[in-house]
C-alpha cells in the first residue's frame, strides 16, 4: 500500500500552477496593454501600395499592313533612388562620377550634371527607378554588371522604331514623357498613367492614345517603414497597345515626300525675269493624295521635316526651339493641315459655282478679256480701280469653260463684283465657298488641323475692331470681293482642305470627311473597331453647272491653251483624264506661291491631288509638275518604288543614270510650261452671248484605277474707300 502525498506537496504544486498563469497574465498584459501603442505604429508601417510599369504601346502600320512605328528593346542604365540615398555622400559623388566616365567612354557623351539632373526629375516615380542614360552598348552592360555597382541596375525597356526613319513624321507625331497637366486630365484612366511615363504628343501618336496605351503591369507591394519592399502581395502582367493602321501607303507617301522635296529644288533654279523681282526660296511647301470615294488620305507630305527619334529619350529645349523656329521654315509644323495659303486661281471655280448657280452670268456667256478690269463707280484718275491678268496678258473672248482653262483673271473679277453688288446678300460668295468646306476642317481629327477661313464684312469689322494697328480698314469694299473672286486678298486654305474641295467637284458636290485610320487592330491580331466613310454635306450641283465646270478643268491639261498644257504633255489623258487648276498666289515682298489642285480620273475619280510650294513662282511651272509626276505611278505611267527602310542597303549607282546626266529624268515633265495667262493668236468669235468655243481637243475618259503653331502665307489686301487695289490678279 502506497502512501498518501501530503498536503505539502499540493500548496508547493498549487504555488508553481499560480506563478505560471501569473507569468502568462503578465505576459499577455504587457503585449496587449503596455506596448499595444508600439505595436499598433509598427503595424501601421506595413501597407500594400500599387506599382505600375507601361506595356508596349501598339504599332503604327501602313494600308498595306506594314510597320512605320514598332518597338524595340534597349538597355537602360537605372538608379534606385532609395539605395542610393543610403550610401554616404562620398560615395555618391564617387558613384555618379565614375558612371559618367563609363557611360562617355562607352559612346553617351552623359555629364554628372546630367546624371544629377535625371535623379532630382520629378517626373520619375520616388518607388521605380529613375533612367540615367538608354541605349547602352552590350559590353558596357555586362561591365557594370560585373562591377556590382551599388544602386544601379540596367534594364531592358521598350522604346520606339521608325523603320522608315522620318518618312511620315509630321502625320505619325512622337511621344514624350508625360506632364503635370496630362496626368490630372488622366487620374480617371483605365489605363493608369504614373510620372515618367510616355504619351503621345502630337500626330498619330496622339491622336490614338487610348488605342495605342497598353494596359499596364500592376505590381501590389507590401512596403515596410522605410517603403522598403517586403513582398510582392499580388501581380498582374502587362497587355500591350492595340496597332492602328492608316489609309497611306507608304510607298506612295515616300514618293510624294521626294517628288515635293525635288520640285522645290527645282523651283530654287529658275530665274527671275526682273533685277527687282524677289528670288525663288522655295523653302517649303506641301503635298495632299486622297480617295475622293472614301476621304481616306493616301499620302500626305510636308517640308522641311524632322527626325522623330530625336524625341526618343527626350529632346532639349534649344533643339526643340529650332524645330519650331521660323528662320529654320519651321520643320515642327505640318503644312498640310497646319498653314493657310491664299488658294489663288485654285479657288475660280468655286467663283465659277457661285456665278452661275446664282444667276450672275450664264457658262455659255462670252466675255471679252481685255486684260483688265475697271470697277463700276470708281474714280479712274486714282490709278486704284483696276484690276489686272498675270502680267497683263490679253486674252480675248472666253465663256465659263475656257475662262477657267486659260485662268482669266479679268473674267472673275467681273463675276465677284457683281456677286457683291448685285445681290441683296452681301455674302453670296462667301455662302458659296463655305457650302463646299471653305472654312471649316476636313473631319481629319489630326491634332493641329485648322479649318481656314475666308473673310467677309463681319469677319473684317470684328477683326479690325479687336486689332485695329494690324487690321486698320474696317469696311468692306468691292475690291475685297474683287480680289476673293480670283483667290487672293483675306482667305486662307489648308492643302487638305484645296484636296478636299476638289474631291467633292470630282464627285458632284458629295463631301466626305478625310480619314487617316481603316482599322483598329488587337495584339491577338483581331479587328477592334473599323472606320466607315463619314459623308458630310452634299452641295447642289445641277449638270448644267458641273459640265461647263469639269470641261474647263480638263481643258487646262490636254487644251492647248491650258495652263498646264505643258506639264502634262505626254501624259496619258485620253486613258487617264485630269480635270485640275494651277495657282499662283502674290504674297507681299516674297515670290509667288504656286499651287495645282486635279482629280483623276476626271469622270470617275479616284484620287484627288492637291499641292501647294511657298516662293515658288507660277503654278503652271513648278507646281502642275509636281502633280504630274505625283498621278504617274497612279495612272500606271511608271511603277512605284519601293519605300526604302532604315535597314535596307544603299541602292547601287546605275551607270546608265549618271551617263545621262541631270535633268533627262524630268524632260518629259513639262518643265517650266507657257505663261499662266499668255495670249492667243486664235481666239473663238467675240459675241455677246453664245458664240461657239474655241476648238478644244477632248479625250474620252475610261475608268482606271509640338506643339500647335499655324504659319500663314495668305496677302491680306486692304482697299480703303472707293479704291482698289492695282496690280490685282492670281493668275493661273
Amino acid at each position: 500500500m502506497e502512501p498518501r502525498p501530503s498536503g505539502s506537496r499540493f500548496a508547493v504544486l498549487g504555488v508553481v500552477t499560480i506563478g505560471l498563469f501569473a507569468s502568462l497574465f503578465l505576459r499577455l498584459w504587457f503585449l496587449q496593454v503596455s506596448e499595444a501603442p508600439a505595436f499598433e505604429a509598427e503595424a501601421a508601417t506595413l501597407r500594400n501600395e500599387t506599382i505600375y510599369t507601361q506595356a508596349p504601346r501598339g504599332r503604327i502600320l501602313d494600308a498595306q499592313g506594314r510597320v512605320l512605328v514598332g518597338n524595340r528593346e534597349s538597355l537602360v542604365v537605372t538608379l534606385d533612388r532609395g539605395e542610393f540615398r543610403d550610401l554616404p555622400g562620398s560615395e555618391r559623388d564617387d558613384l555618379l562620377l565614375e558612371l559618367s566616365r563609363e557611360l562617355v567612354e562607352g559612346g553617351l557623351p552623359v555629364k554628372v550634371v546630367d546624371l544629377e539632373a535625371r535623379i532630382a526629375d520629378p517626373r520619375y516615380d520616388q518607388l521605380k527607378p529613375v533612367p540615367l542614360a538608354e541605349d547602352i552598348e552590350l559590353e558596357l552592360w555586362l561591365k557594370l554588371a560585373e562591377g556590382g555597382v551599388p544602386a544601379i541596375e540596367v534594364e531592358r525597356r521598350f522604346v520606339r522604331t521608325y523603320p522608315y526613319g522620318p518618312r511620315l513624321a509630321h502625320v505619325l507625331g512622337y511621344v514624350g514623357a508625360v506632364n503635370q497637366a496630362e496626368l490630372d486630365s488622366r487620374v480617371d484612366d483605365p489605363k493608369r498613367y504614373e510620372p515618367g511615363d510616355e504619351i503621345g504628343k502630337t500626330g498619330v501618336e496622339a491622336l490614338f492614345e487610348a488605342d495605342l496605351r497598353g494596359q499596364p503591369e500592376e505590381a501590389v507591394l507590401e512596403l515596410d517603414a522605410t517603403r522598403i519592399p517586403v513582398r510582392t502581395v499580388s501581380h498582374t502582367p502587362a497587355m500591350p497597345g492595340n496597332d492602328v493602321k492608316l489609309t497611306i501607303d507608304i510607298d506612295l507617301q515616300a514618293y510624294v515626300e521626294d517628288e515635293l522635296a525635288l520640285a522645290l529644288i527645282e523651283a530654287r533654279l529658275q530665274e527671275i525675269e526682273e533685277p527687282d523681282d524677289p528670288p525663288f526660296v522655295a523653302p517649303a511647301g506641301a503635298a495632299v493624295v486622297l480617295d475622293p470615294r472614301t476621304g481616306a488620305v493616301l499620302a500626305i507630305a510636308s517640308f522641311p521635316t524632322y527626325d522623330p527619334t530625336e524625341f526618343l529619350f527626350g529632346i532639349s529645349q534649344a533643339r526643340f526651339e529650332e524645330l519650331r523656329d521660323e528662320d529654320n521654315h519651321a520643320p515642327l509644323i505640318n503644312r498640310a493641315i497646319q498653314s493657310v495659303y491664299a488658294p489663288g486661281s485654285t479657288f475660280k471655280p468655286v467663283t465659277a459655282y457661285a456665278s452661275v448657280m446664282n444667276g450672275a452670268r450664264p457658262a455659255d456667256f462670252w466675255y471679252t478679256d481685255d486684260g483688265s478690269h475697271a470697277l463700276r463707280e470708281c474714280n479712274d484718275e486714282s490709278g486704284k480701280c483696276r484690276f489686272y491678268n498675270a502680267q497683263r496678258a490679253v486674252l480675248g473672248p472666253v465663256d465659263l469653260a475656257m475662262s477657267l482653262t486659260r485662268s482669266s483673271d479679268d473674267y472673275y473679277y467681273s463675276l465677284s463684283e457683281a456677286l457683291y453688288l448685285d445681290y441683296e446678300s452681301d455674302t453670296v460668295l462667301q455662302e458659296a465657298a463655305r457650302a463646299w468646306g471653305v472654312g471649316e476642317q476636313t473631319g481629319l481629327a489630326l491634332p493641329g488641323e485648322v479649318s481656314g477661313f475666308i473673310s467677309d464684312p463681319e469677319f473684317k469689322s470684328d477683326r479690325s475692331r479687336a486689332n485695329p494697328d494690324v487690321f486698320p480698314y474696317k469696311y468692306w469694299l468691292v475690291g475685297d470681293s474683287v480680289n476673293l473672286g480670283i483667290g487672293q486678298g483675306d482667305m486662307g486654305l489648308t492643302p487638305i482642305q484645296i484636296a478636299s474641295i476638289y474631291g467633292a467637284f470630282g464627285r458632284g458636290g458629295q463631301r466626305v470627311a478625310t480619314s487617316l485610320a481603316s482599322e483598329i487592330i488587337g495584339p491577338d491580331g483581331e479587328t477592334v473597331r473599323e472606320f466607315e466613310v463619314r459623308d458630310l454635306t452634299e452641295v447642289f450641283y445641277p449638270e448644267a453647272v458641273a459640265d461647263p465646270i469639269l470641261r474647263g478643268l480638263r481643258g487646262v491639261t490636254i487644251n492647248e491653251l491650258g495652263t498646264a498644257y505643258e506639264a502634262f504633255s505626254g501624259f496619258p489623258l485620253n486613258s487617264f483624264a485630269v480635270a485640275g487648276k494651277t495657282g499662283t498666289a502674290q504674297v507681299n515682298g516674297k515670290a509667288d506661291t504656286a499651287l495645282f489642285a486635279a482629280w483623276a480620273p476626271a469622270t470617275e475619280p479616284r484620287f484627288a491631288v492637291a499641292v501647294v510650294l511657298e516662293e515658288a513662282g507660277f503654278g503652271s511651272r513648278s507646281a502642275a509638275p509636281l502633280v504630274r509626276r505625283i498621278l504617274e505611278p497612279l495612272a500606271g505611267v511608271i511603277e512605284l518604288p519601293a519605300a526604302r527602310r532604315t535597314s535596307d542597303p544603299e541602292p547601287e549607282p546605275d551607270p546608265a543614270e549618271e551617263d545621262a546626266g541631270e535633268g533627262d529624268a524630268t524632260a518629259d515633265d513639262g518643265g517650266s510650261g507657257q505663261d499662266e495667262s499668255a495670249p492667243s493668236s486664235t481666239s473663238p468669235p467675240a459675241s455677246s452671248t453664245t458664240a461657239p468655243p474655241a476648238a478644244t481637243t477632248t479625250a474620252p475618259t475610261t475608268t482606271t484605277a509640338v506643339p500647335t503653331t499655324t504659319t500663314t502665307a495668305t496677302t491680306t489686301t486692304a482697299v480703303p474707300p472707293s479704291t482698289a487695289t492695282t496690280e490685282g490678279g492670281g493668275g493661273g
